[in-house]
């Protein structure tokens, strides 16, 4: 359900009594919210069809959890980059610590997780997507091995 604040500029039954203060995703706040305090019952709306929440709630979930991914995918990115400008800017011996070996490796060692994560999130988009157009459309067998790589793939590469 999609429960307003506010309906027709009267102020609805429902209020956000907590924002939770976290590490992490500060763009996406998580709080608590309290429906029918006041007497008046809070009004939603329903989103999605009809007795089809508990599958679009996962559906949700797995959306979230690729979101996630890709978050930390853009931080590991970033990460690389920034190591890869201070290996060539600090210096020790006379050379460039990015010339040594260990450091090479190490960097190298970032560069490839960074693209094996971005190869198997990939692979779960592509996955869950084709799950939702085939079901979509009615494919229903077709559809299943794309959504058992989407369950296996999206945990994987969230916690990778």
């Amino acid at each position: 359900y999609a429960v307003p604040l506010e309906i027709n500029r009267q102020r609805n039954d429902v209020d956000i009594t907590i924002i939770e203060r976290k590490l992490g995703l500060h763009s996406s706040p998580t709080c608590t919210i309290r429906y029918g305090d006041r007497g008046l019952g809070a009004i939603g709306y329903l989103v999605g069809e009809k007795s089809h929440g508990f599958k679009q709630m996962f559906q949700m979930m797995i959306d979230a959890r690729q979101q996630v991914a890709g978050q930390g995918i853009a931080m590991i990115e970033a990460a690389f980059r920034a190591s890869n400008r201070r290996v060539q800017e600090r210096f020790q011996f006379g050379s460039p610590i990015g010339s040594f070996y260990l450091v090479k490796e190490m960097d190298q060692d970032m560069r490839v997780h960074a693209e094996a994560l971005r190869a198997v999130l990939s692979e779960a988009v592509f996955a869950s997507d084709m799950a939702h157009i085939l079901t979509k459309n009615g494919r229903h067998d077709e559809a299943g091995p794309y959504a058992h790589l989407t369950a296996v793939l999206t945990p994987a590469v969230k916690y990778a």
